[in-house]
């Protein structure tokens, strides 16, 4: 009887390793399934974004509380002619003309301190050298009520100055033509 009891015991003993072995097994399994469903998630939308960056014809910054650009979107390159590896990492303010630095900073101030979205128009200079203008709207970023930094769009207007001088040449045609008369 005590070979009986011990052969129970041990029948007993594996029969709970076995069932707990079992549990384990199908928890990680699931805990697998799970992983690869929220990898695969992941990857959609990783895909999506890559898909909106390099396909957006805005241009969109990000950059951290001193200015300095930690990501750059690839609609820079041909909007500007300037690549976002090239950019990445430099100070943002270096792009501009020189009269239109103040104006970005007061933006930027604004930003920071009403925490809700700005808009400026500056000029902003392309890798060839002339300056593009530029209507730049964003907001500053937060975490736990700290500056973080600052996110932006950018859309090159040179077609509406274009229409907006067309506009005014021709007002002031006009009103040569009537004072004339």
């Amino acid at each position: 009887t005590g070979i009986a009891i011990l052969q129970w015991y041990i029948h007993l003993w594996l029969k709970r390793a076995l069932a707990a072995a079992l549990a384990s097994k199908q928890a990680l399994e699931q805990e697998s399934a799970l992983r690869q469903q929220a990898e695969a998630v992941l990857l959609e939308q990783a895909a999506l974004h890559r898909r909106l960056a390099e396909n957006m014809t805005d241009m969109v910054v990000e950059m951290d509380t001193s200015g300095v650009m930690k990501y750059v979107s690839p609609s820079h390159l041909t909007e500007l002619g300037l690549a976002p590896e090239a950019l990445t990492g430099t100070y943002a303010l270096n792009l501009l003309h020189p009269d239109d630095i103040a104006l970005a900073q007061d933006a930027m101030q604004k930003a920071a301190t009403s925490r809700a979205p700005n808009q400026v128009q500056v000029r902003s200079r392309h890798a060839d050298g002339h300056y593009v203008p530029l209507e730049i709207s964003g907001r500053a970023l937060f975490e736990n009520d700290q500056l973080t930094g600052f996110i932006f769009s950018s859309r090159d207007i040179s077609a509406r100055r274009q229409a907006e001088i067309a506009l005014l040449e021709s007002e002031w045609k006009f009103l040569n033509i009537i004072e004339a008369c």
